[in-house]
């Protein structure tokens, strides 16, 4: 981006109200620092006030009138314009709640030679101006259109939404939810919740977590989409679920795979893989972070260490490998992770060491 780009968009974002204290200090200081400066810059305002701060559409098709426009605009022939300079806003206490003052613009001598460079100016310019008003506008609108709720870690909150729907969110997680609820039943989400929705049979309930979309009626169950991690995983605990995979993190981009989820299923979806995988049986234990319980029914190695490292949030790592075909019977409520292992100690006949923070489980294993 060339110099005079740069202080061109600066301008656009300055009269648009768009830039920062130290974005409009530093073209404050650009403009004073040469006459040819401070020149295009009058002319830059100038242009603004005369053009009603929204220029027309830039007449598509008719670049002629473009230009004639402009030149007008650049010919009006009076020496001091009373303007009210639509700089940035300064805090409230700094104005001490006066108005502006009305600052007269004297009309400076324009430098002909340069005056395509002026003309090519301003109309980049009213481009400029224009993309920032539209994009604030755009950009306002869809804040206004969504609500957004928000866990920190270690948080846990329960939500009410207004059709009288129910979601639990887990620690660092996101829901935003349309402000229209009652009329668009859609949310986003980033972490992980549990969904009691409540039956509309012509309204549908849609959730937007990365690339899936997951479509209900009314039923109950669980979203696991942090965004740092590869894996997106929707566990069913009663009714059915739809699962859309979109092509593209774009919601409404085209759906490469769609899947019907039941009750003790879940669909998996690994980043990269770019389909979605159906397991037979839930995750194990995929609400336990909301109930505050860990339940294991002749549970495999493999799915008892996924579970205890996702509730403990640790890590752990099997040194035998015929550890993997033993099973864990058992139930722990609000569990502690003392306890936890004291129980798989006592009841698999399991060493466990915790080294570099990793949890090691070693001992004879299972045939």
């Amino acid at each position: 981006m060339s110099q005079e780009t740069l202080y061109l968009d600066l301008i656009a974002k300055y009269l648009s109200r768009n830039a920062s204290t130290v974005e409009a200090r530093a073209l404050m200081a650009w403009v004073e620092a040469t006459p040819e400066n401070r020149l295009l810059f009058d002319e830059m305002a100038r242009v603004w006030e005369l053009s009603g701060a929204v220029p027309d559409p830039v007449f598509p098709g008719n670049p002629a009138r473009a230009w004639d426009r402009l030149d007008a605009l650049l010919d009006i022939e009076n020496g001091v314009a009373g303007v009210k300079p639509p700089f940035f806003e300064a805090p409230q206490e700094d104005r001490g709640g006066a108005e502006p003052p009305i600052i007269p613009i004297s009309r400076p001598k324009r430098l002909r030679p340069r005056r395509w460079w002026a003309a090519a100016a301003s109309i980049a310019f009213l481009l400029l101006a224009a993309w920032w008003q539209i994009s604030r506008q755009g950009t306002s609108r869809e804040e206004k259109d969504w609500i957004a709720v928000q866990t920190a870690s270690g948080e846990r909150q329960e939500v009410a939404l207004p059709d009288g729907s129910t979601v639990w969110l887990n620690e660092n997680t996101t829901l935003t939810y349309a402000r229209n609820f009652l009329k668009r039943r859609e949310v986003k989400l980033q972490g992980e919740a549990f969904f009691s929705v409540a039956r509309l049979e012509k309204l549908p309930f849609t959730i937007f977590s990365k690339n899936l979309e997951t479509t209900v009626l009314g039923t109950t169950f669980n979203v696991r989409a942090y965004p740092g991690e590869q894996q997106v995983e929707v566990s069913v605990s009663t009714g059915t679920v739809q699962v859309d995979l979109h092509a593209t993190r774009k919601i409404k981009s085209p759906v490469q795979q769609s899947v019907t989820v039941g009750a003790g299923r879940s669909a998996v979806f690994l980043e990269g893989k770019e389909h979605i995988e159906l397991v037979p049986v839930p995750s194990v234990n995929a609400s336990a972070w909301k109930d505050e319980q860990l339940i294991f029914d002749s549970t495999p190695m493999p799915d008892l260490i996924a579970a205890l490292e996702r509730y403990f949030d640790i890590e752990i790592e099997v040194l035998n490998p015929d550890l993997m075909n033993c099973t864990f019977h058992g139930s722990f409520v609000k569990p502690d992770i003392e306890e936890v292992l004291n129980v798989l100690k006592i009841s698999m006949d399991l060493e466990i060491e915790v080294r570099d923070g990793v949890y090691e489980f070693f001992g004879n294993g299972c045939e």
